[in-house]
């Protein structure tokens, strides 16, 4: 059982007129269910799950089926998957990221087929079973979209529609889209046709709604609306407040004008854009003090100065993202400091008859306490109440009871969290608000990995199983659970922040489920007009989908939508159902995933190298570089395309074909890792047989012998007196010390650049030209050059044997590498017998001009 999966209870779950309506449609032709939230949906995809398993029945291998239900979260993997297994006898089973599904072979997936019915996952994992040629596509009887309005763009859904194009029409198979609103952007009622014949072509589908209306809206969420409006005045507070949002937007500004010229060369492990965090952090503060007032810009400041303190730790050795994040640091110290002068320093805890935390907020949130509070228990309800034993409701005892079970709807993660914070430090301090007990929930993608500002999936289930049971009862959330995630029957759902597109509205609506349930909007008086105008553009939008949504015809095959991987076929090796495929928009993650894979140390961070190039008529090439221990030494050049982004998708996608025909993708276009190769190498030698006692292969007891390579440049090059000879300069520089977390001895860190005397090559050959090359010591990574200083240069036959002496005598007795057999022979033609010698330029490197001492 995973973490926050509850027991779904089985009350009222039963067809209701509309739900068979819809369902004999669907076992007649592809279709979009589009149904408000809270109608059952769901209970359709069960239902044509079962009319459907004949074919699950069989078994695998003799030419069985499966069903396939894909969700784009993986919340909804665990809910989905307890709901079939619930109310049907077939073998379910889920899958998401975190079980290494991402690196199970072919025949792990062909065992996962055989021992189970319906699989139901995220839809990226699906889309890679049929990139990789895991799965023929006929072998699937139905594929069910959750939340199939996301359908757009290079989402996976897409992908895995255009995967089935070898597939001949009659053995695809059947398709059933869910959705509450088949709109998934703002347009206007003109453009709703479009769209929905747009999402139609891209699932091969038709969008079908029901026929009788009043009935389901018996079913339905059917909330009263209410439009609550609020001044944008803070009070005595404006014009000291107005101060600390102008110094906010005065450095924000200054960091949007700041032009940096980041490299392609420039440090991996560094932050790619180094102002990008900066300029979040800054616009996120002046939002919390414009929207929820000083009390939490406060709190969101320190909060934020702790996650750059952990982000300095991590790249405060890289001068440039010091440099910014130093600079941030300093701005939200100074904000804090500002709050704390104009009004937080009346604010104490410990004065009972002190001014209210109310006061220090704005009137949007006053509006939203006001709300909350008039859900407050009756004093009378309270008393009864007190003392008495705490009785486990049942969930359906819960949801018709009239006690406060809220969703406070945000756009930001951060005012999600800070207005938690909030209402319990007033709960904490007046006890009118002891009633609620709030919780926040945000998406899984986050800022920083701080644990107070994080939500993992588990978190996020836990805290959502806490709101099933009735453990909290109001809820701060973004749109992360405005879809798919079962949450009970609300009595309050608000949105602080306005709906920005039509889906958002009636997804956040429809969480309002309960009996004499309010919708309330918080609008600023500022922006009552113009709500108004959307509000009444989400009625006619919802009015023409339900007219357009009935008896519709399913698309032609011609008919299906076309997108970027229509630019350029896919790269096929075998043109079949069931095999291999790359596709332009999954090129990018196939060639990054096959530089992870290449050999490499801890210390090396393996990417490929991209160049955009535009052309004279406004499009764009992309050229490509693998790593240097790739065997593709090339650089690879991609289509010309009208965008940046489809130009590297091209080049990409070239890489990929090349990489296959040269061995390092294998049939399935998967990197041959390290292991595979291990393997070639080792297969002889895993038979071996050792005698007893004999050292193993692999130990250090087994010695084994190996001829010595040495380089053409380097042989025969011992310098002759009088005659000219070349001198080499190695030049070291420290250009990524180790940081405090890493130096745990508290070594002192060494700059070999800061110094003037180094170490140079004596040769009586030219040397070909090096690149810079890395070398990691105690003090961290050093970059070495060798360059040339003197040509030319001539030595007598005792300038030669002194400097010949000080190379044997610090690799002897220095170094002592002088170990028997070992013999210095520097007169073999075969050998490397060119001089190590000691320079002093007099002053540090960057410094250093081309004149050497020859004393």
């Amino acid at each position: 059982m995973f973490p926050g999966q509850t027991v779904i209870h089985t009350d009222e779950f039963t067809p209701r007129d509309y739900q068979v309506e819809l369902l004999a449609v669907a076992k007649e032709k592809n279709i979009i269910v589009c149904l408000d939230t809270g109608t059952g949906k769901t209970f359709i995809a069960v239902q044509l799950i079962k009319e459907l398993a004949f074919d699950l029945n069989l078994p695998w291998d003799d030419k069985g089926k499966r069903t396939f239900f894909l969700v784009p979260t993986v919340p909804l993997v665990m809910q989905q998957s307890a709901v079939i297994a619930l109310h049907t006898s077939l073998k379910v089973k889920c899958y998401v990221g975190e079980m290494g599904v991402d690196f199970w072979a072919k025949d792990r997936w062909l065992d996962e087929f055989r021992e189970n019915q319906v699989l139901v996952m995220t839809a990226q994992i699906f889309c890679d079973i049929l990139l990789h040629g895991y799965l023929e596509a006929s072998r699937v009887n139905l594929l069910i979209f959750d939340e199939c309005h996301n359908a757009k763009g290079n989402h996976p859904y897409r992908q895995i529609m255009k995967a089935l194009d070898l597939v001949p029409f009659e053995l695809r198979p059947r398709v059933l889209g869910l959705t509450a609103s088949v709109i998934n952007n703002k347009c206007n009622v003109e453009k709703i046709t479009h769209q929905i014949e747009g999402l139609e072509k891209v699932l091969g589908c038709c969008a079908e709604t029901v026929s009788d209306l009043v009935q389901v809206s018996r079913y339905g969420a059917k909330p009263k609306e209410c439009i609550v409006y609020f001044s944008t005045h803070y009070g005595a507070y404006s014009d000291g407040i107005d101060g600390i949002i102008s110094y906010l937007d005065e450095n924000t500004t200054f960091l949007q004008e700041a032009q940096l010229q980041i490299k392609e060369t420039e440090d991996k492990d560094s932050i790619r854009e180094p102002l990008v965090i900066p300029k979040t952090v800054l616009m996120e503060t002046s939002y919390i003090l414009q929207h929820l007032g000083a009390w939490c810009a406060d709190k969101v400041a320190l909060l934020f100065i702790r996650d750059l303190e952990k982000l300095m730790c991590r790249y405060g050795y890289i001068e440039r993202n010091k440099m910014f994040l130093q600079f941030t640091l300093t701005v939200l110290r100074a904000v804090r400091k500002l709050c704390y002068d104009i009004c937080l320093k009346r604010l104490s805890s410990h004065d009972a008859d002190g001014p209210s935390l109310l006061e220090f907020t704005t009137p949007k949130v006053k509006r939203l306490v006001e709300v909350l509070l008039q859900y407050k228990p009756a004093a009378d309800e309270v008393e009864r109440g007190a003392g008495l034993p705490v009785v486990k409701l049942s969930r359906r005892e819960r949801e018709n009871s009239s006690a406060l079970c809220g969703i406070v709807f945000v756009e930001h993660r951060t005012t999600a969290l800070i207005l938690n914070a909030f209402v319990k430090e007033l709960k904490a301090r007046e006890t009118a608000f002891s009633f609620l007990k709030t919780d926040y929930v945000v998406g899984h993608g986050c800022r920083s990995n701080n644990n107070d500002s994080v939500m993992v999936h588990r978190q996020q289930a836990d805290i959502i199983k806490r709101f099933r049971d009735f453990d909290s009862n109001i809820l701060f959330a973004t749109s992360v659970i405005e879809e798919g995630i079962d949450i009970p029957h609300c009595n309050l759902v608000m949105r602080f922040d306005p709906p920005k597109e039509y889906r958002s509205y009636v997804q956040s609506r429809g969480r309002a489920r309960k009996n004499e349930a309010r919708y309330v909007l918080l609008i600023s008086e500022e922006d009552r007009d113009k709500f108004r105008e959307d509000l009444t553009n989400y009625k006619e939008i919802e009015e023409v989908l339900l007219d357009r949504c009935r008896d519709r015809s399913s698309p032609d095959e011609e008919d299906l939508d076309t997108y970027a991987d229509d630019l350029l076929p896919p790269y096929m090796p075998v043109k079949e159902d069931g095999r291999a495929r790359v596709t332009m928009s999954s090129a990018i993650s196939l060639v990054n995933r096959y530089c992870a894979r290449l050999p490499s140390d801890a210390f090396t961070h393996l990417t490929p190298l991209w160049k955009l190039c535009k052309l004279e008529d406004g499009q764009f090439q992309c050229s490509l570089r693998l790593p240097i221990n790739s065997p593709i030494k090339y650089r690879i050049e991609g289509e010309i395309m009208p965008r940046k982004k489809l130009a590297k998708m091209a080049a990409a996608l070239k890489t990929c074909e090349i990489l296959h025909k040269a061995g390092e993708l294998d049939s399935h276009l998967l990197p041959v890792g390290k292991e595979a190769m291990k393997w070639e190498l080792e297969e002889d030698s895993l038979y071996e047989e050792v005698p007893d006692g004999a050292p193993r292969p692999g130990t250090t007891k087994r010695r084994q012998h190996y001829y010595k390579q040495v380089a053409n440049s380097l042989k025969g090059c011992y310098p002759t007196p009088e005659k000219p000879c070349f001198l080499y300069i190695i030049s070291m520089e420290l250009s990524r010390p180790i940081t405090e977390e890493q130096n745990t001895r508290g070594r002192e860190i060494y700059h070999p650049e800061e110094t003037s005397q180094c170490f140079g090559l004596l040769t009586a050959a030219e040397l070909p030209q090096l690149p810079v090359f890395p070398v990691y010591t105690r003090s961290g990574e050093v970059s070495i050059s060798v360059d040339l200083v003197v040509a030319h240069l001539t030595l007598t036959e005792k300038q030669r044997d002194t400097l010949s002496f000080f190379h044997y005598f610090t690799f002897s007795s220095v170094l002592r590498l002088d170990k028997t057999p070992m013999v210095y022979d520097r007169a073999t033609e075969n050998t490397a017998n060119y001089i190590i010698v000691p320079l002093d330029f007099g002053r540090s490197i960057p410094d250093r001009s081309r004149e050497v001492r020859s004393d």
